[in-house]
């Protein structure tokens, strides 16, 4: 986070928290998120959209599973996810969880949310701003063969960086193999990419 908002790259207002400096945040009561710093695929992330109902089982299952937790001002917005293979970005994905709902853990795997390639709110311009932008993150953080970045449009068409994930899923239901695919990569071909990236950077032969 220090090394991308150091590049300049514009992420949310954010803290490192615990459970018990978290309420004591300014942040903490406007709309925002609280997401677990060893988290992934939306395990302990919570999205609040109205501090004055949160509900304080919440706040203690999710510091049940790690001690220390980000927390961010939530932005509003399209969410803009970027997969990143080598050094280059692949086409970018709209996803637009079920209405009134959120792309939490539950609706990222059960298809209820659409998944689009690529991206319908988006226009060739922005597609090129928004992988122009994740490719710029990965080369920050020193990515190699392959990562993806999560941002969101805001209104005004910025972008905001949310988070990047460098060890992204490869199931079926995953977000980077629908963006090869719509690339032209099948899965066996995304993963003999993979060991050619490998084999060039280890010079195996």
């Amino acid at each position: 986070r220090q090394e991308l908002l150091a590049a300049g790259i514009l992420m949310p207002q954010g803290v490192r928290v615990n459970k018990d400096t978290y309420k004591n945040q300014p942040l903490a009561q406007k709309p925002h998120v609280l997401k677990m710093i060893h988290g992934g695929s939306s395990i302990g992330t919570l999205i609040v959209r109205d501090p004055a109902k949160l509900d304080q089982k919440q706040i203690d299952e999710l510091f049940e599973l790690e001690n220390d937790a980000v927390l961010e001002k939530l932005i509003e917005g399209i969410e803009i996810t970027v997969p990143i293979l080598d050094q280059t970005a692949l086409p970018p994905i709209e996803i637009q969880p079920p209405k009134g709902e959120e792309f939490n853990y539950e609706n990222k795997y059960n298809g209820a949310s659409a998944e689009l390639c690529p991206p319908p709110s988006l226009n060739k311009e922005q597609i090129k701003v928004v992988q122009n932008l994740a490719e710029q993150v990965h080369k920050t953080m020193n990515c190699r063969h392959l990562s993806r970045v999560d941002t969101i449009m805001r209104p005004d068409s910025s972008f905001v960086v949310l988070e990047i994930n460098t060890i992204p899923g490869l199931t079926d239901q995953s977000l980077y193999p629908k963006a090869a695919n719509v690339a032209g990569l099948s899965m066996p071909e995304l993963v003999k990419q993979f060991i050619s990236l490998v084999k060039r950077d280890f010079k195996v032969k």
